[in-house]
């Protein structure tokens, strides 16, 4: 799959808000974090969340696979979410606990 390019920044999934590599892919983004970080997160393959990327406006994207890198490191596949009349996207599990 073709990477048209990479950066450090601010990503925010849901509510978290978290400093996170992101490598862009024509379907979506690749998405690096540790272990605790995942785990913040609250989300679960499957799953569609709302998702800022540095530079660009909130937006739906659906998880399509978790895959453990390396010693500390996991990296997630996000996909465009496609835009349905009447969806919804789901909420993390950090948004819950937010009320």
């Amino acid at each position: 799959m073709p990477v048209s390019e990479s950066r450090v920044g601010a990503v925010a999934v849901g509510r978290v808000l978290l400093y996170a590599l992101v490598v862009h892919t024509p379907a979506g983004f690749r998405l690096r974090v540790s272990p605790d970080e995942w785990e913040t997160l609250g989300v679960e393959m499957g799953m569609t969340v709302e998702v800022k990327l540095p530079g660009s406006d909130r937006r739906a994207y659906f998880l399509r696979a978790v895959t453990y890198a390396a010693p500390h490191w996991e990296w997630a596949e996000f996909v465009r979410a496609p835009v349905r009349a009447g969806s919804q996207v789901r909420r993390t599990w950090a948004d819950l606990q937010e009320g």
